[in-house]
């Protein structure tokens, strides 16, 4: 009965987050054009952001249909067939959870392959959003296969080296939590040094703009040896910057292709990912992740000591029960992601208000928003209920609208 309520689960997520994408379809195709848009965006772009918009809809509906029977099958056939056959193995309990989780994601990963590929070699082609040749596509997803390989084979000895503590002590999971802790902040600090540049050249900013940026960074406090430009054209024709890692290896990373845009609003996307650095997100959500951390590691500590995953499936081993309760969490955080991607909103609003203080003016940051929105081929009015649900940044059109508003406050009367 219990097997049967999470299959419930997996189908009310499939249903709800297909009437998410519906919705957000048929609000945005009905929107007009908004005023604030029609200095840089002509009714044939917005048109065509809107038939981009549909494909891309129903490429999302069929790949959420593709994970929903993935679901199903790994959860009610795939693990207890694993788990019978290696039950007459006798290979090492280490090979077997590895094996195991291995084969679980490579489901998930090879079934939904075909959506990635016509995604990235057909459909931002079409819509001239891609630059990706198959030498670069299937460089970077053996690449990842083997991050992710790497990274099961850490948590296969993590599995067996808790599996002999919990012999010893009931109180294991806090030294799960702090080990997995620990390796949380040192893949957040390496990634911009070790696996970015697996997959991307980062190179240092150069030329005149680099005094304007390093005058820039010294007035947010923030040391400008830190920004890269990367080469994102080799793979995407949109623009975007961002921020990265912790302590000595933060840094800014400007999309090559936002480097043709005028000088101020360079300096302006750059003083958005700085504001993000003075108001501590990145520190504030690797808080919010760590915490998380501790949650998730007792809560290991409970399916394994009650055998409740194990009992609800029919499954014998524990590793096979830790792969079915994270198919299990993921189907819950689905009704949590809201509130997390509400913070992540209200952090970028922090930061568009923080370049547009920086820079003395809000405009410069609008207009560049106005011409990422025009490049990326972006959605600027999503419904209210999918922003909600799935927009980690707020609308484009809110954003513009919140600086406007910022600037009209900041004003002297």
């Amino acid at each position: 009965m219990l097997g049967v309520s999470v299959i419930f689960l997996i189908i009310l997520v499939w249903f709800v987050s297909v009437l998410l994408h519906i919705t957000n379809l048929r609000y945005s195709f009905k929107a007009v054009l908004p005023d604030v848009l029609k200095d840089v965006i002509d009714e044939e772009t917005f048109k065509k952001s809107k038939f981009y918009l549909k494909d891309r809809t129903i490429l999302s509906i069929l790949n959420l249909t593709v994970i929903a029977i993935c679901q199903v099958v790994i959860l009610m056939w795939l693990l207890p067939l694993i788990d019978e056959a290696f039950s007459y193995s006798n290979l090492n309990v280490l090979f077997k959870a590895f094996l195991c989780w291995m084969v679980v994601q490579l489901v998930f990963i090879l079934v939904q392959l075909p959506i990635r590929i016509y995604k990235t070699m057909y459909l931002d082609k079409k819509y001239d959003l891609s630059n990706v040749k198959w030498g670069k596509f299937w460089g970077d997803f053996f690449k990842s296969l083997f991050l992710r390989s790497v990274l099961t084979l850490f948590a296969s000895v993590l599995y067996v080296a808790v599996f002999k503590i919990s012999n010893l002590t009931s109180n294991w999971w806090i030294l799960l939590a702090v080990v997995l802790s620990a390796v949380m902040v040192f893949i957040e600090w390496i990634y911009p040094i070790l696996i970015s540049p697996l997959f991307n050249k980062f190179t240092p900013v150069q030329g005149e703009i680099r005094e304007k940026i390093a005058n820039l960074a010294e007035k947010a406090g923030f040391k400008v040896k830190s920004v890269y430009i990367m080469d994102a054209s080799t793979r995407t024709k949109a623009a975007n910057a961002y921020l990265t890692g912790v302590g000595s290896s933060r840094r800014v990373v400007l999309y090559d292709t936002i480097m043709n845009y005028p000088e101020e609003e360079i300096l302006a996307v750059l003083a958005h990912e700085l504001g993000h650095h003075k108001h501590k997100h990145i520190f504030k959500m690797l808080a919010i992740s760590l915490a998380g951390m501790w949650i998730l590691s007792y809560l290991c500590h409970v399916v394994l000591e009650t055998g409740f995953i194990q009992k609800l499936f029919s499954l014998k081993s524990t590793f096979s029960s830790l792969a079915a309760f994270v198919i299990v969490l993921n189907l819950v955080g689905f009704f949590v992601m809201p509130v997390f991607n509400w913070m992540s909103r209200k952090f970028e609003y922090q930061s568009d208000e923080y370049s547009a203080k920086l820079m003395g003016s809000s405009k410069p940051l609008i207009n560049s928003l106005k011409r990422l929105i025009k490049q990326n081929l972006s959605n600027p009015l999503p419904s209210l209920v999918y922003a909600t649900w799935y927009y980690t940044h707020p609308a484009p059109v809110d954003r513009i609208m919140h600086l406007e508003l910022y600037q009209k406050r900041a004003q002297p009367s």
